[in-house]
């Protein structure tokens, strides 16, 4: 599920949805703007143009593929999933099961049916915005 959402309104939801174990099941992904990119966002808007020059197509396999994950890699998602998880006050088991998927995503994503340090090493630039301190872009 992709969802937006003010920041306000994050905070506010934020404890009874962790109680119910919905954000658990989330990856909450959380930014703000620069104002550098601000100006940049209106300047592309004025311009009628979405702020992308070129189409990204993404190609999708026809049939189901297993994309193997190695141990060493695995093994270094449980120290930020316990993080996590500590953070809403759980051990991180549903973070650390996204986040393998996520891995295996971005392993199909670079033409792969493995996952390599390249993948665990984009993760970690995405996991930058996988909290709810709003950093900037």
């Amino acid at each position: 599920m992709i969802s937006a959402i003010t920041d306000d309104a994050l905070q506010d939801g934020r404890h009874e949805w962790a109680k119910m174990g919905f954000l658990s099941r989330m990856f909450i992904f959380s930014y703000s703007y620069p104002i550098s990119a601000v100006y940049k966002i209106f300047d592309s808007l004025m311009r009628d143009k979405s702020g992308v020059d070129e189409k990204i197509e993404l190609k999708f396999p026809n049939q189901p593929k297993d994309v193997v994950l190695p141990k060493p890699i695995a093994k270094k998602l449980i120290p930020i999933s316990m993080k996590v998880g500590e953070s809403m006050k759980l051990h991180g088991f549903r973070f650390f099961l996204s986040t393998k998927t996520m891995l295996k995503a971005l392993a199909l994503l670079n033409g792969r049916a493995t996952v390599t340090d390249r993948e665990f090493e984009e993760f970690l630039e995405l996991s930058r915005y996988l909290n709810c301190q709003f950093n900037p872009i």
